[in-house]
């Protein structure tokens, strides 16, 4: 029985331990770069439900810093015991407690950790009372602290033990209502940033607040106040503390707005700032602001190099800058994303002298009336506008630019910037003015994308961009270029820098072939995506060192021979983006698709590139069509399709000639009557249907074989009878064609007579002429005209077609085989009165 119960403890501890492994998760070394901007590793073992940290492994020759992430495990209490067994503890720099539920540190719970430098514990619900009396001790190289959002909002920071970090420099705490820093503090000699971040609302900032940090040098200190709530009532001596200061970044909640953030500045008059950034200082449902004399007086006062007072909802600027200490120091100034409404004169003034390096008026650019009116007082409809000599560069992107009329004529402005290197006026729109020209002659970088032109009256010239003889990158994407360059060959004639160039989106469908050719030796990348081509431009051609060409979302269907030449022969080094093209890939285009495969290396987008049609089905990647087996199916459905159609037309064309000499064969005799007809038309010859006067009274159509009786019987009786007879060897004109002498004859005839006997049906001369006869008397409305004899017992069976269609049409007499003189002599008298008779 013991043995049973000792076998099951040690199963379950086997089990147990076998759980313990695979819940254990696998730590990860990995590459870091800590708060001070450092490189190394650090043995991430965070998010793993740990309680005892896992061994770190050994890094080879690694010399580098060490970190350590346990953040958001269940760690609750840290001591000695917590790094006792953990190896290579001495080479911990950075250590990450965050998200730990941590009750307790202990007594010099981090007094094995000799290097750490770094430590952060935030979100760990802390208290006053967690940390034990020394708990800080020992940790004389610790350089950063961030303790964020814990519970130190009822009783306060333990000073006491946050005084024993002398080594300090950054600290990274929250603040809350009734927040201080008491006379411990003034033990942090070495502190130089302090980032301040409010935990709950009711915070009332004042001198007192920072009192315990007299002593400390601060030069960095952000203060983030955002909940809504706080106390706007910020004195203007809160910032007395601080006489070294030289980064200052405040942010306040929706209570204030940013002209108490100015008037905090109060104690700092005289002194000499570096940045000064007051961004996102927005009172809920609050007017825009006027900065008068009285909101920024205390900033002007000071020597301040860069000033960012962006997205503030400032809707004006009513002081006079000019002369003022602020005036001589300021380089860079942003006052993006305002509402700007009016400038008092003097700032234009201020642009125009000022020793101000870069300028940023990004977004919502709304002028007034009282504006425009100023601007009309002092501006001719052409004028030149000089900014400062040292303006490097400006941003008025996302703007709105209200006219400025003068007389009711649009106003045309120069902009002159001798030393201007970049301007950058993308997604704004211009209504009555416009810029005609830049002197700047030193700028390098030029944005005028999206730039919204309200008409064809306000387009851009090429004489913009003439005088820019440095200029390096040029951005004109969707600025509706397509009016001047469209055919046009010298808008970037004097850009001999230029190296990046993006004329992306604006309609063009095609590029003059010597637009570049000062650009052969400089251009490095050309954006020609989301336009209208259809061929690859012949202007990139020469380009020597064109690195990146893109020609995505264009017209472009097909490559021909001339396009796969010019990037064979001229992008040996180069590449090609045509993604988004509508390539045709079907067996017609088979050629267009072999010149992409032979040169698809050039191509940065292969794998992406897809057809637009392929003989109905689906469209295939152009990257996987090119496979082995892909491309061998395709040719030989090609080649399938290639001879299904070629077999097609053959027996389509067989087909036809095949109708087509059956038609000819049956309607022979009808094509060369029309042929005659024609030929006799365009002789002049007209047809009468009704004649009162016939040179012949009756045309006779016979066989050859039956000449002997036509001539001995039939000629004779009729000539017997006073009538005209018109034989064929007797009246037909020698050298003319049969067919138009068998015409004439039946026009010149009163009758025309078909002798039919057994030799007529076979001969195939006499169904030439009887066809030829029918068919002209049809043409001629005189079918009447026909008479015809029957010899030989013929049944109306054996009569030619052509005859028996108008068998009810015409008179026929049929020869007496009788022998009877007297049946013969009434036959005679039959035949003259039926060719004597005009009534048809």
């Amino acid at each position: 029985m013991e043995m049973i119960i000792i076998g099951i403890i040690i199963i379950l501890t086997i089990l147990n331990d076998a759980v313990s492994v695979v819940s254990t998760p696998v730590c990860k070394m990995d590459p870091f770069t800590n708060d001070v901007g450092n490189r190394g590793l650090v043995w991430n073992c965070s998010r793993g439900s740990l309680d005892v940290i896992p061994n770190i492994p050994s890094t080879g020759n690694f010399t580098g810093i060490i970190g350590l992430d346990i953040s958001f495990n269940k760690f609750r209490r840290i001591s000695k015991s917590t790094f006792l067994n953990t190896t290579r503890v001495t080479e911990i720099t950075s250590l990450y407690l965050d998200g730990n539920e941590i009750i307790v540190i202990e007594s010099e719970a981090f007094s094995y950790l000799t290097a750490l430098e770094i430590l952060h514990i935030s979100n760990c619900s802390l208290s006053k009372f967690t940390l034990r009396n020394s708990s800080f001790s020992r940790m004389e190289n610790l350089k950063l602290l961030e303790i964020l959002n814990n519970d130190f909002v009822y009783a306060g920071y333990p000073s006491r033990e946050l005084s024993r970090l002398t080594s300090l420099q950054t600290l990274s705490i929250s603040v809350f209502k009734r927040f201080s820093f008491d006379e411990n503090f003034t033990l942090l000699r070495n502190l130089q940033t302090v980032l301040l971040y409010s935990q709950n609302s009711g915070i009332r900032l004042t001198n007192e607040s920072f009192m315990g940090l007299r002593f400390s040098p601060i030069t960095s200190l952000y203060i983030f106040i955002r909940q809504y709530g706080t106390n706007c009532d910020i004195s203007d001596n809160v910032l007395q503390w601080f006489h070294v200061v030289r980064v200052l970044n405040m942010r306040i909640s929706s209570a204030c707005n940013v002209t108490r953030v100015l008037r905090s500045l109060k104690a700092l008059e005289g002194h000499t700032m570096d940045y000064f950034i007051a961004t996102y200082n927005v009172q809920e449902f609050g007017d825009p602001v006027v900065l008068d004399e009285w909101a920024v007086g205390p900033m002007l006062n000071m020597c301040i190099k860069t000033v960012n007072l962006a997205h503030n909802n400032i809707g004006s600027l009513a002081v006079d800058v000019k002369g003022t200490l602020f005036e001589k120091c300021i380089r860079d100034l942003d006052l993006s994303n305002n509402v700007w409404g009016s400038f008092h004169i003097s700032f234009v003034r201020f642009l125009t002298s000022s020793n101000l390096k870069q300028f940023n008026l990004e977004g919502a650019w709304y002028l007034s009336d009282s504006f425009n009116f100023q601007i009309q007082r002092f501006l001719a409809p052409n004028v030149t506008v000089y900014l400062a000599k040292s303006l490097e560069k400006i941003n008025f992107s996302h703007n709105k630019f209200h006219p400025v009329l003068l007389d009711h004529h649009k106003m045309e402005i120069t902009l002159a910037a001798n030393g201007l290197k970049e301007l950058i006026l993308h997604h704004s729109n211009i209504e009555g003015t416009i810029f005609t020209k830049f002197q700047c002659p030193n700028l390098v970088l030029l944005n005028i994308s999206f730039m919204l032109l309200e008409s064809d009256h306000y387009m851009f010239s090429c004489e913009l961009f003439c005088s820019l003889k440095h200029l390096e990158t040029l951005d004109a994407t969707k600025a509706s270029l397509n009016r001047i360059l469209n055919h046009n060959a010298d808008c970037f004639r004097g850009l001999k820098n230029l190296k990046s160039l993006n004329i992306s989106s604006n309609e063009l469908t095609f590029l003059h072939p010597e637009i570049f050719r000062e650009q052969i030796n400089t251009l490095e990348t050309l954006n020609l995506d989301y336009n209208l081509l259809e061929v690859i431009p012949q202007a990139v051609l020469y380009m020597r060192f064109l690195s990146q060409f893109s020609l995505r979302f264009n017209k472009i269907k097909t490559i021909s021979k001339t396009d796969y030449n010019l990037i064979l022969n001229h992008f040996s080094d180069k590449s090609i983006a045509i993604e988004g093209n509508p390539l045709f890939c079907s067996c017609k285009y088979e050629q267009s698709i072999k010149f992409i495969r032979l040169i698809e290396r050039k191509f940065d987008d292969i794998v992406i590139l897809n057809c637009s049609e392929f003989d109905g089905k689906p469209p295939p990647n152009l990257h996987r069509l090119f496979e082995f087996s892909n491309w061998r199916a395709y040719q030989l459905s090609c080649v399938a399709t290639f001879w299904l159609e070629f077999s097609s037309v053959l027996v389509c064309v067989a087909i036809s000639i095949t109708i087509s000499v059956v038609l000819v064969c049956k309607y022979r005799i009808f094509l060369e009557y029309i042929s005659l007809r024609l030929r006799l038309r365009l002789r002049g010859k007209k047809y009468e249907t009704e004649k009162k006067h016939y040179e012949y009274d009756v045309f006779i159509c016979y066989s050859a074989y039956d000449q002997n009786w036509v001539i001995t019987e039939l000629y004779q009786n009729l000539t017997n009878s006073d009538m005209k007879v018109c034989l064929d060897e007797k009246n037909f004109i020698p050298g003319r064609l049969i067919a138009e002498e068998i015409v004439r004859c039946i026009d010149e005839s009163r009758k025309i007579l078909f002798v039919i006997t057994r030799n007529f049906l076979q001969s195939k001369w006499a169904g030439y002429e009887v066809q030829m006869a029918i068919t002209h008397a049809f043409h001629n409305h005189v079918e009447s005209k026909i008479v015809v004899l029957l010899k030989d017992k013929i049944p109306l069976g054996d009569m030619p077609e052509q005859l028996k269609r108008i068998w009810w049409k015409i008179v026929c007499s049929k020869w007496p085989m009788t022998g009877m003189d007297r049946d013969e002599r009434l036959f005679w008298e039959t035949l003259n009165l039926s060719i004597s008779n005009d009534v048809y």
